[in-house]
């Protein structure tokens, strides 16, 4: 998706003291991942998620609620969240507390090379062939998820 805006270092970094908040707030909070560890290195995922959602917020001219602690609030405007992965070809993930009308969008790379590859509704993404329970060793995992391909994302991403 050539010719979209970029983020400064500015903004970026902006972005990346906010996850630095988000790592402090769940570590106070005693927050667990999603595999049940007590916040181990999630600190790359707090910086690399904001940073994302500052890139699609930029992106779409909207406001992002990266430093927000009502955790309840979309991640971009009033109804779009923001899903990262460093991989180029990494899937979207969705979990069953994820809401089914809000739009997810997937953002890979690291900054400064961060690229937008689409977007699908929640309800969209839960579906049977994309859910996750068990591991690559045929073991259940604690908490089952719904891990979308990228080639099952809506590739225009003004198209809402």
């Amino acid at each position: 998706m050539d010719g979209l805006p970029t983020l400064d270092s500015s903004e970026a970094f902006n972005a990346a003291i906010a996850g630095l908040q988000r790592q402090f707030r769940a570590i106070a909070r005693n927050a667990k991942n999603n595999n049940g560890d007590i916040t181990s290195d999630e600190w790359t995922h707090h910086i690399h998620g904001a940073v994302a959602e500052a890139y699609v917020a930029k992106v779409f001219g909207l406001y992002c609620n990266v430093a927000s602690t009502d955790r309840s609030l979309p991640d971009v405007g009033v109804s779009l969240e923001v899903r990262s992965c460093i991989r180029s070809h990494g899937p979207l993930v969705v979990r069953p507390r994820d809401k089914d009308d809000r739009r997810y969008f997937l953002v890979v790379g690291m900054f400064p090379n961060l690229k937008l590859v689409g977007w699908i509704l929640g309800k969209d993404a839960k579906q049977e062939r994309f859910w996750i329970d068990k591991d690559k060793d045929g073991n259940k995992i604690l908490n089952p998820y719904w891990r979308v391909p990228q080639s099952a994302l809506n590739t225009d991403i003004y198209s809402f």
